[in-house]
């Protein structure tokens, strides 16, 4: 009877397994439920789209005026309340029903690119003088087509702020046409704003900013989700709602002729038919200088142009992206590197954080290109030097990003999981082999199971019990994977502190215990985006608190003081030689001033060379530019914990101020779940551990 109900709880358990993971492929790729949906057919061009409305549309784009309605349109502020998300039917119908009826439309639209070979549209946003839409494309698929009354109707004015990608993707995604547009991209052109980004007109018209930064991203992020978020649903109705109201303000300093060469260019873009971008030669050769700053070969010319067009046949058989295949910069490395067997391709493309392994499933067919590619009488095709500043920097940014990978990254298993149990063979937690070992070797633990490592204590610890609630001790007796929380990447990892460290070091003893449930994996690049949303909350607490982010002693003046010193003296000991007269003078004066400001410093350098600093400037400045020699400048203030008297004081001060610390932990916790939505967080975390503890009272 016994062994039914288990067989029957085995299979339960297994098709919840399964409906959990079809669930996430669903939303990962949402397109497998599209009924219409293949690479071929996917694909609108003139053969899909009938000759006769082609015709049609081209006759109502050459018969526009080329004069646009004058508009009146106030300046107000994005309410809430006028939102709405159509994500239905019956919404659906009853919203077209209105926007037929409109005279002018802002329209924008929200693409996912990452994880489809051609990418599609998952929100259309539009807007009127009173209301926004923001439409469901990805649960309204069947549906959105119906909206070619709207955009094909040349009575309606559609506003875009670069209609060229948005017309493109409905003309691809469902074989709408766009006839009648105003561009405010096209308008900033023409009036001469330096700047064309969208939250730029925002910013000198609306009075509304929002960063760069910021806006990208938005831009960027997985449109897929749903339900949407709170953010990106404010997002995608403001990236509409100052449509109507710039088109209004920016037409009335446009002249007539101006406005004759918006409407010929919005015209022409009409009028584009969407075709799929065939690869040649000369586009692999622009990509390779774009991302190399080596000169170009003949066998890396023929290696990289045949794995780039093998990386577009696997992202086109996989519906992939190519860049989630692998960056193409990762493409440029392997055919400079050119390596020979599976081992140098690994270690060719470890320096980008990852191990691409869509890259390393195909390595024989990469391998044997390479092979081909190395029979070529090798030859200089050119040198790279026509790259302009701008890729120079991009690519001495990636150079530094390869190198932080290289230096700070955790390449190994963070988490050994060697387990270990009490007397009683209770799970305890589970440990790395060092610690494990550790007990083994002092005969205070016994080994159970060697692969896997288990090893069973010989006396009762301590720690047993530490919390009165049971998901608080559970966390720790599961094991842990070896991958990024957020995005499930494996290769290499940096630690996260969800609870910063500037405020964790400042926490009672007691709590300062059990922080691994708040030390997470990220990979490089989710790391980078969570410590610019901790930066975000930090400068709130800052404000809330009235402290400021950065606040330092006097000890952390000293030691900045003599840090632009030693910096100085680096200066002038490489270029002094090379530098204009006047710089070299004013760096040395400034050099002779901190002296005088500082006697102590003085009397310390001459007892250290045995000679006045007047003596012979050029020594004085290449002692001081030896790290450890300017560091010892330090001496002169006697025996002082540098590390602890000159750190961030924000930490500490406003850990002082808390109220209830428990709530500014959930505070944090709350803040990185919501803000990263990590999916592969260990079993058993919580934003309650340990807080619901009666040993933790505050």
């Amino acid at each position: 009877m016994y062994g039914l109900i288990l067989s029957v709880l085995i299979i339960l358990l297994s098709i919840l397994f399964f409906l959990k993971k079809k669930r996430k492929a669903d939303i990962e790729k949402p397109q497998r439920l599209w009924k219409d949906y293949s690479i071929e057919n996917f694909a609108w061009n003139s053969s899909k789209i009938p000759p006769q409305k082609w015709a049609d549309i081209s006759s109502a784009i050459n018969s526009l005026s080329p004069e646009y309605p004058a508009i009146s349109s106030k300046l107000k502020e994005l309410d809430p309340s006028i939102i709405l998300l159509v994500d239905s039917e019956k919404l659906f119908y009853e919203s077209l029903e209105t926007l037929s009826k409109q005279k002018i439309i802002g329209v924008d639209i929200e693409e996912h690119r990452k994880r489809s070979y051609l990418g599609f549209i998952c929100l259309i946003q539009i807007s009127t003088k009173d209301e926004i839409y923001l439409i469901d494309a990805i649960k309204l698929r069947t549906s959105i087509p119906q909206l070619s009354i709207i955009f094909e109707n040349p009575e309606i004015l559609k506003i875009f702020h670069g209609s060229i990608n948005d017309t493109q993707w409905l003309q691809r995604d469902f074989g709408i046409c766009t006839v009648n547009i105003f561009d405010t991209y096209i308008a900033a052109k023409w009036l001469g704003e330096t700047n064309l980004g969208l939250n730029h007109l925002w910013k000198n018209y609306c009075d509304f900013h929002m960063s760069s930064q910021e806006k990208k991203g938005f831009q960027t992020s997985d449109w897929r989700i749903r339900p949407l978020n709170q953010k990106m649903i404010t997002y995608a109705a403001l990236d509409v709602h100052y449509l109507i109201y710039l088109m209004s303000t920016m037409s009335q300093t446009l002249d007539e002729e101006k406005l004759k060469f918006i409407r010929d260019e919005t015209n022409e873009i009409s009028n584009l038919i969407y075709t799929v971008k065939q690869i040649n030669k000369e586009d692999c050769i622009k990509k390779f200088k774009k991302h190399s700053i080596q000169a170009l070969d003949t066998q890396s010319e023929y290696i990289f142009k045949e794995i780039f067009e093998f990386r577009d046949k696997v992202a086109m058989k996989l519906d992939e992206s190519c860049t989630y295949i692998c960056p193409t910069q990762v493409l440029v490395e392997i055919s400079v590197a050119k390596p020979q067997n599976f081992s140098e391709l690994k270690s060719s493309i470890s320096s980008f954080g990852k191990d691409f392994p869509l890259i390393l499933k195909n390595s024989k067919e990469i391998l044997e290109i390479i092979n081909e590619g190395r029979k070529i009488p090798f030859k200089l095709i050119e040198t790279n030097d026509t790259i302009t500043e701008s890729i120079k920097r991009k690519l001495r940014k990636e150079e530094r990003h390869k190198k932080f990978i290289e230096k700070y990254t955790v390449k190994k298993n963070v988490y050994e999981n060697c387990e270990i149990q009490a007397p009683d063979g209770e799970i305890l937690c589970f440990a790395d082999f060092k610690k494990a070992r550790w007990y083994t070797d002092k005969n205070l633990a016994e080994i159970v199971q060697n692969d896997p490592l288990i090893i069973r204590l010989k006396f009762e610890p301590n720690g047993r019990g530490f919390s009165d609630v049971e998901a608080d001790q559970k966390y720790y007796s599961k094991v842990k994977k070896n991958m990024c929380v957020v995005c499930g990447g494996t290769g290499c990892y940096l630690r996260y502190h969800v609870v910063p460290l500037i405020y964790r070091q400042a926490f009672p003893e007691n709590y300062k215990s059990h922080r691994s449930h708040d030390v997470v994996l990220l990979c490089p690049k989710c790391h980078e985006i969570a410590n610019k949303e901790s930066d975000i909350l930090k400068r709130q607490i800052a404000e809330e608190f009235d402290i400021p982010l950065y606040e330092f002693g006097d000890k952390h003046k000293i030691i900045e003081k003599i840090k632009s010193i030693h910096r100085l003296c680096i200066s002038l000991k490489k270029h002094r030689n090379i530098m204009p007269e006047e710089r070299k003078e004013n760096l040395e004066r400034q050099l002779m001033e901190f002296f005088e400001k500082n006697p102590e410093y003085k009397n310390f350098i001459e007892k250290e060379l045995q000679q006045s600093i007047e003596d012979d400037m050029i020594i004085v400045i290449n002692y001081l530019a030896d790290d450890k020699n300017s560091s010892n400048l330090k001496n002169v203030h006697g025996d002082i914990n540098w590390k602890k008297e000159t750190q961030n004081m924000h930490g500490a001060k406003v850990v002082q101020k808390l109220t209830s610390l428990k709530e500014f932990i959930r505070r944090w916790r709350i803040h990185f779940v919501k803000t990263m939505s990590p999916q592969h967080l260990p079993e058993a975390w919580s934003v309650d551990h340990l807080l619901n503890c009666q040993k933790y009272p505050y």
